[in-house]
């Protein structure tokens, strides 16, 4: 019986797609501050060209558009900043809480002393350093001593040990030196090297492709030929407005998404409620996952904070009105 051999449409096709993603994630570097330009470059350009439209230039309209967009862009993530560090230090008090819940679901008692128990051991084991064989061996007692004990040792051959001069003895402190203030500078910012270095070349690439879109566009008619020159620039002009009506429609309904949370969420009590609202606005860009993980870490807060089950309940419940109202009235609306 005849094997059936393999399409090699079929193989070209896996191939293409495995190069793609390939070149897509060692490119990402590269190509994620392309597309988050792009992006932006769609939401800013119809009020850039009505900053135009009053008089004033195109550079000074675009410069003035792109400094606020990011004036409020980095005002939100540092307030967002700040609410992370004030959450990340008021966890703390709310351990007894979260035992309580744990506990509460918990199946029984001896379940519960049993799993921690478990993971008590597996903690000790990892911790503990690999003996020779590469297993850790628990700890136990002191191996005695058996047979004959060693020697005694005698007064001469102990003070042979001993330096001349004891009283002479120098204590030796190792001290290092402090750190160069270039050192202390490369310590604080390097974290920040890499989100600032994107942030740069977002805001440089936001600017040419806002103050040459035309040309932008003109490129694009030249690559696909001057036989359709009409039909071609109606169908850039007609996919780049709606593309833009398109993702500014999205931005807003995702705001006012944010700013309900954020308003839902401090109502409730839940603390850090400004935080979860930009939160919210960001992943709710992700179609379908985007709203319920944003949910998840607002929905465990309210867990440790409040001491019992009402809190995280409400929490629950305006996560689902909110996304069921935004997805099936406002967005096919809009």
């Amino acid at each position: 019986m005849a094997l059936p051999r393999s399409n090699p449409s079929s193989l070209v096709t896996l191939a293409t797609a495995v190069i793609v993603i390939a070149a897509l994630v060692f490119a990402k570097e590269i190509l994620l501050p392309i597309a988050v330009a792009i992006l932006l470059s769609f939401v800013l350009t119809p009020v850039a060209e009505w900053i135009e439209r009053w008089g004033l230039g195109r550079v000074p309209s675009v410069a003035l558009v792109v400094v606020l967009a990011f004036t409020i862009l980095g005002g939100i993530g540092w307030i967002v900043t700040t609410q992370v560090i004030d959450l990340s230090q008021k966890m703390t008090n709310y351990e007894s809480n979260v035992v309580a819940k744990i506990r509460a679901i918990a199946p029984s008692s001896a379940t519960f002393n049993r799993m921690t128990t478990v993971l008590e051991d597996v903690g000790k084991q990892l911790t503990e350093p690999p003996s020779e064989n590469g297993q850790t061996s628990p700890p136990g007692p002191a191996p005695r001593q058996t047979g004959k004990s060693a020697p005694a040792t005698s007064p001469a051959t102990s003070s042979k040990t001993l330096p001349e001069h004891s009283d002479d003895a120098v204590e030796v402190k190792v001290v290092e030196m402090p750190p160069s203030p270039l050192a202390q500078v490369q310590t604080w910012l390097g974290p920040l090297v890499a989100p600032l270095t994107t942030a740069g070349i977002v805001v440089v690439l936001v600017l040419f492709m806002l103050i040459h879109r035309e040309d932008q566009r003109n490129r694009l008619i030249r690559l696909f030929g001057a036989a359709n020159l009409h039909t071609t620039t109606e169908a850039l002009n007609d996919a780049a407005t709606r593309i833009s009506r398109y993702l500014r429609m999205q931005f807003l309904i995702n705001a006012g998404y944010g700013i309900l949370v954020g308003l839902g969420l401090s109502i409730i009590g839940v603390p850090n409620a400004i935080m979860w609202g930009v939160v919210g606005f960001a992943l709710r860009f992700l179609p379908y996952i985007g709203p319920w993980m944003a949910a998840v870490t607002p929905i465990a807060v309210s867990l440790a904070v409040s001491p019992g089950w009402t809190q995280p309940l409400l929490v629950i419940g305006w996560y689902v009105i909110l996304e069921v109202i935004a997805a099936n009235v406002v967005e096919p609306w809009l």
